[in-house]
């Protein structure tokens, strides 16, 4: 973990070095240590994602990194600018000269037509999964899923992902841009995308876990199996009319230290069925159950709002 905490606040030194050398009079200009005039690229790309996720070098809801999403996303989404996405995320703009000029008449993404790429779509899905983290309502979670159903309506018959998707193929033809030598990383990724919906993070030296469900609004319900220590964590959260049933079982021969978030955007009224503590959050519309789940204990969590 120190090596991690170290790696990221080198990355986070050297992004805001970067910014430190931009020309204040020119944004397109950039420049070294020895003055030396770089080539700098201001236009919309997929990888300014990677601030927040995976390096977590700024939070979600920085003021900057929302600006740039949303600049980024209709730039990389919308038909009017990709020619292509229909849904689906491109890795920069097919047409860089109508906005950022003349310099970047030759920069558009036209690879295999401009299509939409898997790797980038699962990444806007993934932020706006952790951006639902911070508010109410499900209208972020939602857009993620809409994100993800994209990716999954590709994957035909065999399951396999691919690296781009051409739109402009036939139905006949197939649209998937290096499928086969890509998909230890686009099927990869779609499993690290569906399992944010679930979102747990687990620290098995102090056997504890953090478990932050999220369930679109078509959604009646979601459970996993999380692997544990010797065994498994069981949770499930449906849907009912004013509550919320969570199913929560330890499945290991350990004591399981827990925070669970379930998200009603209401103040319960009762929260019965468990020994554990509970809180309620209105900034998020989530209710916190916390403390320890002893080992092969199972609750049924009913939470009235």
């Amino acid at each position: 973990m120190t090596g991690d905490s170290t790696f990221l606040n080198a990355y986070d030194d050297l992004v805001r070095e970067a910014a430190d050398v931009v020309s204040t009079e020119n944004p397109h200009e950039c420049f070294n240590y020895a003055g030396q005039e770089l080539n700098h690229d201001v236009s919309a790309d997929i990888s300014m994602l990677g601030l927040v996720s995976p390096f977590a070098v700024e939070p979600v809801t920085d003021t900057h990194v929302v600006s740039t999403v949303l600049h980024l996303e209709p730039a990389l989404t919308d038909f009017s600018e990709t020619k292509m996405a229909y849904g689906g995320v491109v890795r920069y703009r097919a047409d860089q000269e109508e906005l950022y000029g003349s310099d970047y008449r030759d920069h558009g993404d036209s690879y295999y037509d401009g299509g939409p790429w898997m790797m980038p779509t699962n990444w806007m899905s993934e932020y706006y999964l952790e951006w639902a983290d911070t508010m109410t309502s499900t209208a972020k979670i939602d857009k993620a899923k809409d994100y993800l159903d994209y990716v999954i309506g590709y994957l035909g018959n065999l399951g396999l992902g691919a690296e781009q998707i051409d739109e402009n193929k036939r139905d006949t033809e197939f649209a998937l841009e290096t499928a086969w030598a890509n998909v230890w990383e686009s099927n990869g990724k779609i499993i690290d995308n569906m399992m944010a919906f679930i979102d747990y993070q687990y620290d098995a030296p102090n056997n504890s876990i953090t478990v932050s469900p999220k369930l679109p609004s078509d959604w009646n319900h979601l459970g996993s199996h999380i692997q544990i220590k010797d065994g498994n964590l069981y949770i499930r959260v449906t849907k009912g009319t004013d509550q919320r049933l969570v199913d929560l079982d330890n499945n290991s021969s350990n004591n399981l230290s827990v925070d669970i978030y379930i998200q009603t955007d209401a103040q319960p009224t009762s929260v019965t069925g468990t020994s554990l503590n509970w809180s309620y959050d209105s900034a998020t519309g989530r209710v916190k159950l916390y403390g320890t789940l002893n080992t092969s204990t199972s609750e049924d969590i009913t939470i009235n709002f």
